[in-house]
């Protein structure tokens, strides 16, 4: 066994498999998303150095099977995607105003990390929101939801989940989340 591992074991394949390690080690470093920093302050009333926008949010109309959706102002910290992105996400975790409105997920619940590169936002899910028990449609709603206010941002062209910073097939074990939602991926009202 020792021979037949002194055959494989040389200096030279040691060094080259160190050599393709780092190799891989600073593409991944240079390819993942970079985390957003959140500023509690956020959505403070005073507009200093803040950016004004309208978000339209997507809840769930009180039939559970179609969207009610409600336009707002956030205030975000600048005009990248991520700080627009990160505002529209606070206003929709608030919850609806309207009546006919039904909130998507508990009011004490965690809110995304969210990252964004080039004109994909992505939405890293807190482990807590996998407990919930929702059936198809409601997490359909959840998730189309999130994504169709996502999409209605400048510069957003796909929203793609992911749970400890991996994407899988599903989150909740109904709706596949494991490619990009687009605007086409959502059904229509």
């Amino acid at each position: 066994m020792r021979r037949f591992l002194g055959y494989f074991v040389t200096p030279w394949n040691v060094i080259a498999l160190l050599l393709v390690l780092s190799v891989l080690g600073v593409r991944y470093l240079q390819t993942r998303p970079t985390a957003l920093v959140v500023d509690p302050a956020l959505l403070q009333s005073d507009n200093g150095g803040k950016s004004d926008l309208q978000v339209k949010l997507f809840f769930a109309a009180l039939d559970g099977r179609n969207y009610s959706v409600e336009s707002r102002s956030a205030s975000a910290n600048g005009e990248t995607l991520e700080q627009r992105a990160l505002a529209a996400v606070r206003v929709w975790m608030a919850g609806p105003l309207a009546a006919q409105s039904l909130r998507l997920v508990p009011q004490d619940a965690s809110t995304p990390t969210l990252y964004a590169r080039k004109d994909t936002v992505y939405v890293d899910i807190p482990t807590e929101w996998t407990q919930y028990q929702m059936g198809l449609s409601a997490e359909t709603l959840l998730y189309c939801g999130l994504a169709s206010t996502l999409l209605e941002l400048k510069d957003a062209k796909s929203v793609q989940y992911l749970l400890n910073g991996k994407a899988a097939l599903t989150i909740g074990g109904n709706v596949e989340t494991d490619a990009p939602y687009t605007k086409d991926t959502c059904p229509k009202q």
